[in-house]
Formats: C-alpha cells, sequence, structure tokens
C-alpha cells in the first residue's frame, strides 16, 4: 500500500532535520511559486495525533533577498517578507 505520508528530500541530513523538526511544531511547507512561499502553520499543535496540522492557517512568505553559502561567509541567509503582515525575518543557517 502507498503511505500518505509525505517525504522530503534535502541537500545535507542538517538541512532535513530542520524540516523534521519545523513540521514538528506545526509548520508545513505547502508550495513555492517564483518568490512566494506558501506554509500552513498549525494553530494548535497535537503531538498526540499522527495529522499534524490542526485548523491549519495558511501564510505566504515573499522571498526578498538570498546570500547563498560562501567559502568566505561559510553561512547561507535569506531575508523573508509575510505577505499579510509585513513582518520581515532574517534567517541564517551555519
Amino acid at each position: 500500500s502507498i503511505s500518505s505520508t509525505t517525504l522530503f528530500q534535502a541537500e545535507s541530513p542538517d538541512e532535513g532535520a530542520f524540516v523534521s523538526a519545523a513540521r514538528n511544531m506545526g509548520f508545513f511547507f505547502h508550495k513555492r511559486m517564483m518568490k512566494d512561499v506558501h506554509t500552513r502553520v498549525s494553530t494548535a499543535v497535537d503531538p498526540s495525533r499522527t495529522d499534524i496540522l490542526h485548523a491549519p492557517k495558511e501564510v505566504v512568505w515573499t522571498l526578498l533577498v538570498s546570500n547563498a553559502f560562501d567559502n568566505n561567509r561559510k553561512r547561507t541567509s535569506i531575508v523573508m517578507q509575510d505577505k499579510e503582515s509585513g513582518k520581515i525575518m532574517l534567517l541564517v543557517k551555519g
């Protein structure tokens, strides 16, 4: 039988761990369209249930700037903006 569990592939084990941790906290990647990233965020995480998204809210983020990993900086960073609230966030890995 085919499992209904969504599987993601990651470029590295630490990126896979980030995705798993986000899912366990109630954040789920939905889709990407050009510079917009659509996520579903659970409004009530219940770890005892297998369907992690309870009353999900869709949140759309716009990618403003992306700085790729390089050997000088030794990190990757992106600047995202929440389309609804206008809140801007810097995310750094490395």
